[in-house]
């Protein structure tokens, strides 16, 4: 902003220099206008969103002298020959406003094609150089059907800023033409910004301006819906952050009415910064179609340790099931040797279509029920994964609820895997390897994580408040931390588990 202000007041210097050496014998008047000053007003709409219904639009145009009735001259450009433009307009004695009348057959128009008109008052006896004489239009049938009230949840700008997490109503329209595409109407708008921010429009507008903007979604493809990079309406004007772009980064989905992506699964761009930050972390980013009904078909699965026979004989892993309440049960597979994730998602396609090899569903399972457990016999001692996908109302296997686990089985006779794995917390001073970073990243703002253990495979990490650490079932509406890890947790990565595994720390 400092720049702006030196070039504004140094442009003031300069204009004041100039009238300062201009004599009255320099200055020249602008030239006298005779005629009636026939012109098209400063803010006449120049985009032009047409529904079904109609059939004109109508251009006002102004003059100065008003005394007498007239008629002026219009040239008009038309690419499309669509439409039928006058070739003059008429003043009444005594009114200074008209109107240009353009018609056309809204049947022939073609839905979201942009067809641009322009116009010239052609009588320099009548015009002005003080006033339009030209104007361009655009006129777009609009494309859209209104389907009604859905429902928009956070997850997009909380990545970049600190704000409040929340749900609100939102106007969804559907493309009359090309099926699965969507329309949220004004969906990062002022509604958004003051329940986000916990501010007044008033207040945010002296950092922020808003321009009504929607938000265009793809769901041709119900498993790879996409947000092709739009501008949200916002616009930071304080801090040189600029406009703020929306666009997907991997491909969502739409299951029963309702839009989801996956963790990261979107982007933000502050266009000002030429910067993009990655969006939707906690996986809350949803969006309800109107109609749309509210269902909970999550799963977890979690191994819960070895179940002997009172004879002795025989070992069964015990698999714990946290599931959503309208779950109507639960298909799973246990297999040897802990899976990739394509190889969990090949898997999860054969459980969905009946062909995977030994599915099991429980037997007695409560609807509503939220947790529940089943025992497997398993061969002997070793590493196993389970995969389970929840049953919806129509006993139909909800792929994109699916929930995988692998763990250590030791049979009977078997020890336990060592599991010494720990995490610590350290100021960035008090770390010794990250004290010379400690002017840029500030005790107050950073900290340094250290993960020790050994023989491990994966590991997942999870940062939150003590606060909200220690009270997770309320604040998560009943979740259980390792619930939250699972579906929260960010994995480490290869050259994280080497670093691991070569010193014992990372």
């Amino acid at each position: 902003m400092k720049s702006i202000k030196i070039f504004f007041l140094a442009t003031v210097a300069i204009v004041a220099g100039l009238f300062t050496a201009c004599s009255d014998d320099d200055f020249k008047a602008g030239p006298e206008v005779d005629g009636a000053q026939v012109y098209f007003p400063e803010n006449v709409t120049t985009q032009h969103s047409i529904s079904d219904d109609v059939s004109s639009i109508a251009i006002p145009v102004k003059r100065i002298a008003k005394d007498e009735a007239l008629t002026v001259a219009v040239l008009a450009s038309d690419e499309s020959g669509l439409f039928t433009i006058p070739s003059s307009v008429s003043f009444a004695a005594g009114k200074e406003t008209s109107e240009l009348l353009i018609t056309f057959d809204r049947t022939k128009l073609e839905d979201g094609k942009e067809y641009p008109l322009s116009f010239l008052i052609n009588d320099e006896d009548n015009t002005t150089p003080y006033g339009n004489r030209s104007l361009d239009i655009t006129v777009m049938p609009w494309p859209w059907v209104k389907m009604g009230t859905g429902k928009f949840r956070e997850g997009w700008l909380s990545d970049v800023f600190t704000g409040n997490m929340f749900e609100i109503d939102v106007t969804v329209h559907s493309h009359k033409s090309k099926e699965g595409i969507y329309m949220v109407e004004e969906m990062l708008g002022w509604p958004y910004m003051t329940e986000f921010f916990g501010a007044t429009q008033e207040e945010l507008s002296e950092q922020f301006s808003y321009t009504p903007s929607n938000i265009v979604i793809d769901c041709s493809n119900a498993t790879q819906v996409t947000i092709e990079e739009q501008w949200s309406g916002i616009t930071e004007n304080s801090n040189g952050y600029g406009n703020f772009m929306i666009a997907s980064a991997e491909p969502g989905t739409l299951v029963n009415g309702v839009i989801t992506f996956p963790k990261d699964g979107l982007t933000a761009k502050l266009v000002g910064l030429d910067r993009e930050f990655p969006a939707n972390s906690q996986g809350t980013f949803r969006i309800m179609l109107p109609g749309a009904e509210i269902v909970d078909y999550t799963l977890s699965a979690v191994y819960d340790g070895m179940k002997v026979s009172a004879d002795g004989e025989t070992a069964s892993a015990v698999i714990d099931f946290t599931y959503g309440a309208d779950v109507t049960n639960i298909r799973y597979v246990l297999v040897e040797n802990e899976l990739t994730e394509a190889e969990t998602a090949t898997l999860v396609a054969a459980i969905a279509d009946g062909s995977a090899e030994n599915i099991n569903e429980l037997q007695d399972f409560t609807v509503g029920g939220e947790k529940v457990s089943a025992e497997a016999v398993l061969p002997g001692p070793g590493t196993y994964t389970v995969v389970a996908l929840p049953l919806d109302k129509a006993q139909k296997p909800v792929s994109g609820e699916a929930s995988a686990a692998s763990f250590y089985f030791p049979g009977i006779g078997g020890t336990s895997v060592p599991n010494d794995i720990a995490g610590s917390l350290y100021k960035v001073s008090a770390y010794p390897d990250a004290a010379a970073y400690v002017s840029e990243y500030p005790d107050y703002s950073s900290a340094v994580y250290e993960i020790t253990g050994t023989e491990m495979k994966k590991i997942k990490t999870y940062f939150n408040k003590t606060s909200i650490i220690d009270n997770i079932e309320i604040q998560t509406g009943g979740l259980t931390l390792q619930d939250v890890v699972d579906k929260y947790g960010k994995e480490l990565n290869a050259d994280a588990m080497e670093e691991l595994a070569t010193t014992g720390k990372y």
